[in-house]
């Protein structure tokens, strides 16, 4: 496994990442969360050889 910054090449694989409604109150999907533009979030892939198998933020926080 290993991380790597999000590039339009894992889109398509992100965008079909579901969630059970239960869980839906503590995160959101990678669509989801892609739509929110904030330059302070780095958006990073969770890698399995070529497969996507997770999605999470860097977040930069200002000072």
């Amino acid at each position: 496994m290993q991380l790597q910054f999000y590039s339009e090449k894992v889109k398509a694989e992100l965008y079909k990442f579901s969630l059970a409604e239960e869980q839906h109150q503590f995160t959101a999907l990678p669509s989801e969360a892609l739509e929110i533009e904030d330059r302070n979030r780095h958006p990073v892939v969770i890698m399995d050889g070529d497969r996507a198998v997770g999605f999470l933020f860097f977040i930069k926080e200002q000072l």
